[in-house]
């Protein structure tokens, strides 16, 4: 069977052992660049989808920048703008019944790596 990848692949895990010795990543990460991926992007563990859509936007929004940087380059500062957003207080956070979440906490954007180029 042939299979065709794009550049890039995504790969999110939802509920990842990060006491597994790094074997959960490791396989999957072999098999797509096996089968053609030329770089991975890859959550070690779930992230907030909110921040997760946040972080991918900055990601491909730096991405088309002239002139092209690397990938690795684009998470970076993609990572940087995590950290300089400001905390959004909804309706429960203004009413005090909840906290504002943090983007700026690693929590939110350190779980991504790219793989490969």
């Amino acid at each position: 069977m042939e299979c065709r990848l794009g550049a890039a692949v995504s790969l999110q895990y939802r509920h990842t052992d990060i006491t597994g010795h790094g074997q959960r990543i490791i396989r999957p990460l072999q098999s797509l660049f096996a089968a053609g991926a030329h770089s991975v992007l890859a959550s070690h563990w779930a992230v907030d989808s909110k921040a997760t859509t946040r972080l991918m936007t900055q990601l491909f929004t730096a991405l088309q920048q002239e002139p092209h940087p690397r990938k690795a380059e684009a998470l970076r500062h993609a990572m940087l703008e995590a950290l300089a957003t400001p905390a959004e207080c909804g309706l429960l956070c203004w009413l005090g019944w909840q906290d504002a979440p943090q983007p700026a906490h690693p929590a939110y954007w350190a779980a991504f790596t790219m793989y490969g180029e």
